[in-house]
């Protein structure tokens, strides 16, 4: 994989699944006897809008939905730590999380104000 991984932890069991079940799919397309050099391959997986984005080279419509599946599996769990999440506009920045790490985010960010004298509401 050229790219590597740009996601949060708490999806890493979506993105388990999805590989076991696109392995599946190769195995049966490589025993139909397509070339190794010419089998889908995995170039970059990464979040992008919220969601969880699964890039591959070669994939056939049956890798397609099962990706597809997978993004919308991402978009109703936190990508912090995998509990229930909701899919969310934070200023422009989309982000799927639980409203612990969501809590989480906030009270980090009035942290900082506090710390860097921008507080409004003092």
């Amino acid at each position: 994989m050229c790219f590597g991984f740009d996601c949060g932890s708490g999806w890493f069991e979506i993105i388990l699944e999805l590989s076991i079940d696109i392995e599946k799919v190769v195995e049966k397309i490589k025993a139909n006897g397509l070339d190794e050099t010419r089998l889908p391959m995995v170039t970059q997986v990464k979040e992008k809008y919220g969601g969880l984005n699964f890039y591959m080279r070669g994939e056939n419509k049956e890798i397609s939905a099962l990706i597809h599946r997978a993004a919308k599996r991402s978009v109703k769990t936190c990508e912090k730590c995998g509990s229930p999440g909701k899919f969310r506009n934070i200023v422009g920045w989309y982000v799927t999380e639980c409203q612990a790490c969501f809590d989480e985010r906030d009270n980090f960010k009035n942290q900082l104000r506090r710390t860097s004298g921008t507080d409004s509401q003092k």
